[in-house]
């Protein structure tokens, strides 16, 4: 990975973008929509899990691929659909692992599949999205940050202190 061009590309990686029907993470759109205003090359790469959202009730149907357009500067949005039921432990199974290895295995193929090259990995909260983008950079050399706004730390709760290092 890393860009051969002069255009800076980031990668935002989430675990919803706002589809038509369902505004979820606006914030995080007008970020990139900021970003991409300034002709900075964007893509956001939001897996979502069509099972947690039928045992929530939830109802988000994001197209694999889209493209949104903000101010003449092009944005593709990949949301590869994964199959874990929650990120949470039940009977003693962390399905939080599952999830996390999922959703990562899910972001790195859409990274190579599209040839995505990045420069930066930018995560929105901790879990999954930080913990995958910090794993990604690592292994492949990209400069990886996660932003966190909560007041706390138990949305990583399910990982062992080992596992989180």
């Amino acid at each position: 990975m890393g860009n051969s061009h002069n255009t800076l590309k980031i990668c935002f990686v989430t675990t919803r973008y706002p589809v038509e029907g369902y505004p979820v993470n606006t914030f995080l759109e007008q970020l990139v929509s900021a970003i991409a205003k300034m002709g900075i090359e964007c893509y956001v790469i939001a897996p979502y899990s069509r099972t947690h959202d039928k045992f929530t009730g939830k109802n988000y149907f994001a197209k694999p691929i889209s493209s949104r357009c903000y101010d003449g500067n092009n944005v593709k949005v990949f949301c590869p659909r994964m199959l874990t039921p929650t990120s949470k432990r039940i009977l003693g199974i962390p399905f939080s692992k599952i999830f996390l290895k999922e959703f990562q295995n899910k972001v790195e193929k859409t990274l190579k599949k599209n040839r995505i090259n990045p420069d930066v990995l930018y995560a929105h909260f901790i879990k999954p999205s930080g913990l995958a983008v910090a794993d990604i950079g690592r292994k492949y050399g990209v400069s990886s940050f996660v932003a966190y706004g909560e007041s706390s730390l138990n949305l990583i709760s399910g990982f062992d202190k080992d596992f989180l290092e």
